[in-house]
């Protein structure tokens, strides 16, 4: 029978691959911070960063990204058409 794995591994393995392909979330709300100050001007980096973190709870986005994370490998090895 196969193991079950539960989201919290599989956001501690996306945060793990983001950090091997040098992705920091303190970038990625630095990202967040740029594109909603000009409509929300009191947002804080905290705030960006505590975003970031929340969405990187949801399935959806773990699975893009271990996708995305995978065709990028990919591509670097010239293995994709």
């Amino acid at each position: 029978m196969k193991r079950r794995v539960h989201g919290v591994e599989i956001q501690k393995a996306v945060l793990g691959l983001l950090q091997q392909r040098g992705v920091e979330l303190e970038q990625i709300a630095e990202i967040v911070y740029a594109m909603q100050s000009p409509f929300y001007p009191d947002i804080s980096m905290e705030a960006c960063l505590s975003s970031v973190n929340a969405v990187l709870e949801k399935r959806e986005l773990q699975h893009a990204l271990l996708v995305g994370i995978e065709l990028d490998r990919l591509a670097e090895q010239k293995r994709l058409s």
